[in-house]
């Protein structure tokens, strides 16, 4: 029996929610790292761990297991037993196939009550603007404009960076030059 716990709604958790329901496909920790994190910037990989196995435990995540492939995670309403994994990025997709059409691909006399195809191959571009627009469509439009904003604040702080650092290397460089200055006149 799993014991549910209680838990704190946090930004973190939040983002990592709000990266699963924009992409609409399971994810690696990894890829909800890189995705939350835009919105989180101090996201660190130990806390998506620790979220994601709460969130299965409470059964707001549910995992994706591939063969020969690290598992992958996504929200309860985008789970499906098909998948596809492209090949060259290793990006997993899922897809609907009714049993009923399935069942037609299998020798007679056999009844299948669940099948799972488990597809490896390319996506091509336009299969993949397909799919990110899909996603798009099936996401809450509340979403959208939470994420807006954080692209403005990075844009802020990485223009600020390197003022930053090119003050600091301005004042050291005064600095070096004022002890050389200093080093000269007491050896004169």
């Amino acid at each position: 029996m799993k014991k549910t716990t209680q838990f704190r709604e946090t930004k973190q958790r939040n983002a990592i929610r709000a990266a699963l329901d924009a992409t609409g496909r399971p994810l690696s920790p990894l890829e909800i790292l890189e995705l939350a994190g835009k919105e989180v910037p101090r996201l660190g990989i130990a806390t998506v761990y620790r979220n994601i196995r709460s969130m299965v435990d409470n059964n707001e995540l549910v995992s994706v297991d591939l063969p020969g492939q690290p598992a992958r995670f996504t929200l309860p309403e985008h789970k499906n037993d098909h998948v596809f994994v492209d090949t060259p990025s290793n990006e997993v997709y899922t897809f609907e196939a009714p049993v009923s059409e399935l069942q037609k691909l299998l020798p007679r006399g056999f009844k299948a009550d669940t099948v799972s195809i488990y597809a490896t191959g390319t996506v091509g571009v336009m299969a993949k603007r397909a799919a990110a627009k899909a996603a798009a469509e099936t996401a809450a439009p509340a979403a959208a404009p939470a994420a807006a904003p954080a692209p403005k604040k990075a844009a802020k702080k990485a223009a600020k960076k390197p003022a930053k650092k090119a003050g600091k290397k301005a004042a050291k460089k005064a600095g070096k030059k004022a002890t050389k200055k200093g080093a000269r006149k007491r050896a004169s």
